[in-house]
Order: C-alpha cells, then structure tokens, then sequence
C-alpha cells in the first residue's frame, strides 16, 4: 500500500471508529514543515468546540505497518492515546495577539541556520554562529505532551517589539520554563538506562574517576529542545569552570549538546568526523542542529566554532 493511501485509510478509520466511541471529532491529514524543513505527514484530530488538535504523525506507523503490524491495531492505538490526550480542551489563540498575554510564555530555541533558511525569511531570529536563535509561544506545556508555535516577524510587528526585546524576555522565560541540567553523561547513561560502566566497557569515564576527561551534556529539565540551554546566562563559564579550561561544545542534537575539556588528550579532528557521521547515519534530519564543533574560550566568554 502506498504511503498516501495509508494516510487516507487510517485517517477515514480513526474518524470512523472515534465516533462510534462516541466522540465527535473531524480528522484531517496534513503535511506539516518541522524543524531542517522536514516535511512530515500527520493526522490532526479536532473535537467539537476545540481548536487543539494533537499531531498524529504517520511515518512511524507506516513503517510498522510495512514491518507486519495490523492496520486495525495502528487505529486503535491512535484513538485510545488521542481520548487519553483530549482532556487538554480549549486554547484560546486570541490571546495570541496580545503580547501582555503571551510574553511570559515567549521560549527561544537553537536551530540550524542554513537548513532552515526558508523559515527564517518569515520570523525574528537572532545568529549564533551558523545557528539561529529563534522563538516560540509555549501554548501547552505538560509532563506528556509540549506544544508551541513559532513566533513570525508579523506576530512581533503587531506586538509592536523587536527582535532584542524578544531575545531578552525569551531567554528570561526559557530558564524559567525549562531549566538547565548540566549532568556527566556516563552518570547519566547509568542513571536512565541502568548501563554498567564496567560491564560495558566505559570505566575510563567513571565520573568519579577524573571528571576533567569526562563528557557532559547540557540540556534542560524536559530533555527537549534543549540545546538552547547552553545560551542561558552563565552556563557555559559554569561548565568551563568545572572542567578549569576551555570547552568543546559538540552540537548533539537540537535537544541537547555535549562538552569536553578542550586539549585535553582529544583530537578536535577526530570530535569534528564524529559529528559529522553521528548526523549522517544516527541523528533524525529534523533534529540535526549542526556538523561543527565549538569551543568556548573560557576567559573571553566567547563561543566560536574550531576551525
């Protein structure tokens, strides 16, 4: 079955079967620009009265369905998460045109600048190097689910702000909104995936070994789109401090980056072919942020990309 008639099945299923649930819902099946320029195929699910619609997105279960799994058990498990989903009710987005009723809710996120060029000539952005700090309206924010939407260069000519203003009560709201968390990252693995060092071979980097050969990430509390974190006010002189030098910053994902001393035993040669294969064949396109690496020169507060 080819992947747009899949799409129209299950949606025209998903419809069918909500309602003899007895929810009245209208789905459609839209394609939808994320991050990179990714254009991704999605369900968007509408209750009466509700203009929040989850986005159900359709490739991963286009991929199990081609791996053997039943149609009529992909549609059931869209509407069984869409009833436990659709208690977020109704957003009002006419206080989307309020700035007084937005600004405490105004996030910045780090995106690549070049692949996201088409965005950028439509929305306020601020350069980082080949990065761009852009914004968005948090909308809803829960432990399951976050929803934003992306703040465009119409959205600040009605609010009457500019773009310094907007980067100055982002960031102020990013932090607040999405703390960062600076963890070593080998605790980390241990921590949420119960790896063993020893067993697995990684014992050089016990953390509680030599801390200033050891990787850490930063990220922020949700581990979403927290790349930006690294641009909270005294982050990154924090992590420099820790390891007592400058920093290589490696451009993870958008949702988190990583860092090591700089120079010390690590060839930045050797970082930079990592990168560059880790975003090749591990890294999902929409969620590449870049293939270079950085370092942050720890007396002049600066960050730059190694070349």
């Amino acid at each position: 079955m080819e992947f747009d008639i899949f799409v129209e099945k299950v949606r025209t299923l998903v419809e069918k079967i909500a309602k003899e649930r007895n929810m009245e819902v209208r789905v459609n099946a839209e394609t939808v620009v994320k991050n990179n320029g990714c254009r991704l195929k999605c369900l968007s699910i509408f209750a009466r009265g509700s203009n929040v619609s989850p986005s159900v997105y359709m490739e991963r279960y286009y991929e199990q369905y081609n791996n053997g799994r039943m149609l009529q058990d992909i549609v059931e498990e869209i509407v069984d998460s869409y009833g436990d989903r659709r208690e977020q009710g109704r957003l009002d987005i006419s206080k989307f045109t309020d700035y007084d009723s937005v600004r405490d809710f105004i996030i910045m996120m780090l995106v690549n600048r070049e692949l996201n060029s088409e965005m950028l000539t439509n929305a306020p952005y601020i350069p980082f190097e080949d990065l761009a700090i852009v914004f968005r309206w948090l909308a809803v924010k829960s432990p399951e689910s976050i929803g934003t939407s992306l703040v465009t260069n119409r959205d600040i000519r009605r609010w009457g702000v500019n773009v310094r203003e907007l980067y100055d009560i982002a960031s102020e709201n990013t932090r607040r909104l999405f703390p960062e968390h600076v963890e070593n990252l080998v605790s980390l693995l241990m921590r949420q995936y119960g790896i063993d060092v020893k067993k697995d071979g990684m014992a050089e980097n016990n953390p509680e070994k030599d801390p200033e050969k050891d990787m850490y990430i930063i990220t922020n509390s949700y581990y979403t789109n927290g790349a930006a974190a690294m641009l909270y006010p005294g982050v990154l002189a924090r992590c420099a401090d820790m390891l007592d030098g400058d920093i290589y910053i490696i451009p993870s994902s958008i949702h988190e980056v990583l860092f090591v001393k700089a120079g010390n035993e690590v060839d930045a040669k050797d970082i930079i072919e990592c990168i560059i294969l880790a975003n090749k064949n591990i890294v999902k396109k929409s969620e590449k942020l870049s293939d270079n690496l950085y370092i942050y020169r720890r007396r002049e507060d600066k960050v730059e990309i190694l070349k």
